[in-house]
């Protein structure tokens, strides 16, 4: 059986939208759906992308929970890009299951590096050491979580360090033929 021919077989209850901007209510939905799915059987889920992208912490606690599905359960996850797929929301298609992970010819890619709020309102009574304290620890915090979406990426796709350092510094557009050669 051709890979793309599972697609037809996945019956709607297997079939998930991330759509919209990725939020951690979202995330949190999709999470409850994958542990039931978990628990019902070991057939394979669709997930169908057409997102900008959003809070890079949710999506990655979305792509756990794929991580959870294949390797707990054995359950294939496929992805299939149906419009558009920037930012954050590229972040679970690149764990669901290699060789299951497809695009429409029109599907759009993006990716830029992930951007984390360092700002504090300061006012003249606030405490100057526990700003400079939690700000370092935002800035820690930052520097965590893009390594953690640099191992990421770099591991479960072909884009190269060279590459993926250069999408992230100019901002990446790309397209389903050039994500396809990336392993994406």
């Amino acid at each position: 059986m051709d890979k793309k021919d599972i697609l037809k077989t996945i019956p709607r209850e297997r079939t998930i939208f991330l759509e919209g901007q990725i939020c951690f209510e979202q995330s949190n939905d999709l999470i409850k759906r994958f542990f039931e799915m978990g628990q019902e059987s070991d057939r394979p889920i669709a997930i169908y992308f057409n997102t900008p992208g959003g809070d890079s912490s949710a999506a990655l606690k979305i792509c756990d929970n794929i991580e959870r599905l294949k390797n707990t359960h054995g359950i294939i996850v496929a992805g299939v890009v149906l419009g558009n797929l920037y930012s954050a929301g590229m972040f679970p298609l690149v764990v669901c299951t290699k060789g299951y992970r497809f695009s429409l010819q029109h599907g759009k890619f993006y990716i830029h590096e992930p951007e984390q709020d360092v700002t504090y309102k300061v006012n003249p009574s606030t405490d100057k050491v526990k700003v400079v304290q939690d700000l370092d620890d935002r800035i820690r915090e930052t520097i965590t979580h893009k390594e953690a979406i640099n191992k990421l990426l770099l591991s479960k796709t072909e884009i190269g360090e060279n590459n993926l350092r250069n999408l992230f510094v100019s901002g990446g557009y790309f397209n389903a033929e050039a994500a396809k050669a990336m392993a994406i």
